[in-house]
């Protein structure tokens, strides 16, 4: 008999997300700080969607991720743990162990600088443990975005980052601004992505957006909607 082909992450980890309205959709990811960052019982307790970025080799990584998910958030793995500068046996082997210890992960969030998306060897070197597990690809934007075209064609779902919210410690007044400018992205172009830091001021920020965005020209949305709908 025919047995159904086993789902990848992307599809066996999407939280639950309707959008009867068919309206522009944000997906914010938020990256883990550690000290001196939210924590991860705060993060796990947002009312909204937002996606976790973890990095797979801090301790009890497995136990935030178990939690995030509970809660019905994503997430995605920091690909700065991966090895973006090794040989391609050496991103193989992070990759393995990352999602041994974050089966969780639907995606991989590339750094903001020295990372795959930029390195076509390092690039040629993930992609392929990407689409045997079906997970999707976050690399922020530059150039022609040569990175999320080449995952694209092999296969593996992947977005550009349109907007960094707080790379250089912005306050909570410029993170709002940087997400109404991504919420215009989104209802330019049918959907984008911002990137922030769980931090106090950037949560500040996402709170009011969300208390502003209550006409509905935007919804927040999972990640996996976002990557699903236009990423490939």
């Amino acid at each position: 008999d025919r047995r159904a082909a086993p789902m990848g992450a992307l599809e066996r980890e999407a939280a639950a997300f309707a959008n009867p309205d068919n309206l522009p959709l944000l997906a914010i990811v938020l990256i883990e700080e550690g000290d001196g960052g939210v924590s991860s019982e705060s993060l796990a307790a947002l009312g909204y969607p937002v996606t976790i970025a973890i990095d797979p080799t801090r301790p009890d990584a497995a136990g935030a991720a178990r939690a995030y998910r509970a809660a019905g958030h994503e997430v995605v793995l920091q690909g700065a743990a991966l090895a973006p500068g090794g040989a391609a046996q050496d991103v193989e082997v992070a990759m393995g162990a990352a999602r041994a210890a974050l089966p969780q992960a639907l995606g991989v969030l590339d750094p903001a600088a020295g990372g795959f998306a930029t390195d076509r060897t390092a690039l040629n070197a993930l992609l392929p443990p990407l689409a045997e597990a079906g997970m999707g690809f976050l690399a922020y934007s530059s150039g022609l975005n040569s990175g999320i075209a080449t995952a694209r064609r092999d296969g593996v779902p992947a977005m550009p980052v349109s907007r960094a919210l707080d790379g250089n410690g912005e306050r909570t007044a410029a993170i709002l601004h940087a997400l109404t400018r991504a919420s215009l992205g989104a209802a330019r172009d049918g959907s984008a992505v911002a990137v922030g830091h769980a931090r106090p001021e950037t949560l500040a920020a996402i709170e009011s957006w969300q208390q502003g965005n209550r006409s509905g020209d935007v919804v927040a949305a999972p990640l996996s909607a976002v990557l699903t709908g236009f990423g490939r």
